[in-house]
């Protein structure tokens, strides 16, 4: 979001509050702001309005991201993503084209190693370096991909999606 964004964002979450029976205050606005000012402003009211369809309470901002499917990944996320990549004409030889999944590539030992393993050695070896792949990222600015951001495009095919 940018400042210009300010005032809308103040309103939407005046409109969260009201729903939800929260006292906002300057500080709680503030705080919510920092939590979220990285995404664009579209990204932040598609997570309010799934928050006001979907929660019992307000949500915190990591809550809201998740709603607007900008959480992190999780392990079978990544394997699906890998196995997608592995499944298509040359794929054991191709680079994967995502930041954060080549980075995934990178510490199992690279896409060689990726491709020799079963998708269940995939799944275990991606669950025990997630918290290192999510600070990883983190400290770089990788986008990490969510099921929001995946498209179908075929039966075993997917194809991460590019947040605007």
């Amino acid at each position: 979001m940018t400042t210009a964004d300010h005032e809308e964002f103040g309103r939407a979450l005046e409109l969260l509050g009201a729903a939800f029976r929260q006292e906002l205050t300057h500080e709680l606005t503030a705080a919510y702001w920092l939590a979220l000012e990285d995404l664009p402003l579209d990204v932040v009211l598609r997570g309010m309005r799934a928050a006001l369809q979907r929660s019992t309470f307000f949500p915190r901002p990591a809550e809201l991201r998740g709603a607007a499917g900008v959480g992190v990944p999780d392990a079978g996320l990544i394997e699906a993503i890998l196995y997608a990549h592995l499944r298509e004409p040359g794929g054991e030889r191709r680079q994967v084209a995502d930041p954060f999944v080549r980075l995934v590539v990178d510490r199992l030992g690279g896409m060689h190693g990726v491709s020799n393993m079963s998708s269940a050695d995939r799944l275990n070896a991606i669950a025990r370096i997630l918290p290192s792949l999510i600070a990883a990222a983190t400290v770089r600015g990788l986008p990490m991909p969510s099921e929001f951001g995946i498209e179908h495009v075929g039966a075993d095919r997917l194809r991460l999606v590019k947040a605007e």
